[in-house]
């Protein structure tokens, strides 16, 4: 009987498994939507990403690119040793802001060699791989910590100002994306939306993908995992949303008024800012390494050119 038994187990179970593994569902536009004829301009450089970070994006060619689709060069090698283990960092003023893997926010003075500012915040066992570099705004430096705070201090490193929580858990907490103007300052999550202004501070927990920001607008666009797009206001008032059932979007961002999606399977969505109406491109993308750069997508192997 326990043999007959275990043999029905056996059978069973690999069926069971098949079924669940066919259940899976996937984003299909709709055939309307879809455009037929018209040709997407895509460049081929054959090279893949190494690093895709917040700020910017690594080719296997050693190539950088920013955010605004520039060619850059900038490495912390031959600066000192004690800071050659940052993930990111800003440079003002012969003064470097950086951020370590290990969670220590730290600010060194290159004319006189000494680290003037230093702080280990807690470890984390795991982040996202965008983290913002630290941000020289004005007479303050803003620091966003793996473990999902914003640390303010005084740029030249006297004190801590200010510290905003944000994170949610110890893993994956750190911050992704963010807006700062005169008159806000928004911070996204994986789990929350955090907004700050004159008025008041506003937070909202959500499961997040990412962020659309339009340059010095209080509107802005959270990305969720389960393929819905948000439209909010500083008061993170939903103004209004649309949902792609089973998509998941991998790299998206905003050009020309128009809010720009890649779909993992290849499928790119142009959606208008009032998210009311969208077009869908069937592309050759079969990667799901995408950055974002102001007038472009940068792909393994491929840039798509904007506009659609």
């Amino acid at each position: 009987m326990a043999l007959q038994l275990n043999k029905t187990i056996f059978i069973v179970l690999p069926a069971i498994f098949l079924a669940s593994c066919s259940s899976k569902q996937y984003f299909v536009p709709e055939e309307s939507k879809v455009e037929k004829d018209q040709q997407l301009h895509f460049l081929y450089n054959h090279n893949n990403i190494n690093y895709l970070g917040y700020d910017e994006v690594v080719l296997s060619n050693g190539s950088k690119f920013n955010k605004n689709g520039l060619e850059i060069n900038s490495s912390l090698k031959n600066i000192d040793k004690r800071i050659e283990d940052a993930i990111v960092w800003s440079e003002k003023n012969n003064q470097i802001a950086y951020l370590t893997s290990e969670n220590i926010i730290a600010l060194f003075d290159k004319k006189s060699g000494k680290t003037i500012f230093k702080k280990r915040l807690e470890e984390v066992q795991s982040f996202d791989r965008r983290v913002p570099k630290p941000v020289f705004d004005g007479e303050n430096i803003l620091y966003f910590s793996l473990d999902g705070k914003i640390i303010v201090i005084s740029k030249n490193g006297e004190k801590i100002l200010r510290t905003f929580s944000i994170g949610i858990g110890r893993d994956y907490s750190n911050i992704i994306d963010y807006s700062l103007t005169r008159d806000h300052f928004i911070a996204v999550s994986h789990r929350e939306i955090v907004s700050i202004s004159d008025i008041g501070e506003f937070r909202e927990e959500l499961n997040i993908r990412g962020a659309v920001f339009n340059k010095n607008s209080s509107i802005f666009y959270i990305v969720t995992k389960d393929g819905e797009i948000l439209k909010y206001n500083s008061k993170l008032v939903i103004q209004d949303r649309i949902k792609f059932p089973f998509a998941r979007f991998i790299s998206f961002g905003i050009h020309e008024n128009k809010i720009i999606l890649i779909e993992s399977n290849g499928y790119i969505i142009e959606l208008d800012e009032n998210l009311k109406n969208y077009k869908v491109f069937n592309s050759e993308l079969d990667s799901e390494n995408c950055f974002f750069a102001k007038d472009k997508f940068i792909c393994d192997e491929k840039i798509l050119k904007l506009p659609l």
